[in-house]
């Protein structure tokens, strides 16, 4: 998986932006698939996260019966790859700059 990859896999399936967690806004990146395998190349390129399994619980999907996997990872350690999503990604290209410059205020990053 490379960069490019990943900026669009995101825009399409992922999603980013902020969580409150005590209070405060927190920084978060995910992304949830039937398979499990795109997953672990995005946590390997972004170097950090978890993937977490659970069943589906979707009546009427055709995936009822299956697990859902799901990628999470948040906090200020995913700057740097909001840093190389930001000018690849087209959809959520305004949030992530929403985020790195949220970073910037915080004195958390530098462009």
């Amino acid at each position: 998986m490379n960069w490019d990859y990943a900026a669009g896999f995101l825009d399409a399936d992922g999603c980013i932006g902020f969580v409150s967690e005590y209070g405060s806004p927190r920084l978060r990146l995910s992304a949830t698939q039937v398979t499990r395998e795109v997953l672990e190349e995005l946590q390997e390129l972004i170097g950090h996260g978890k993937i977490y399994t659970r069943p589906s619980k979707r009546p009427g999907n055709l995936n009822t019966d299956r697990e859902i996997f799901s990628y999470q990872t948040g906090g200020y350690k995913i700057l740097p790859a909001l840093a190389e999503l930001e000018t690849r990604m087209i959809v959520k290209r305004a949030k992530c700059t929403e985020m790195i410059d949220f970073a910037i205020s915080k004195n958390r990053w530098t462009r």
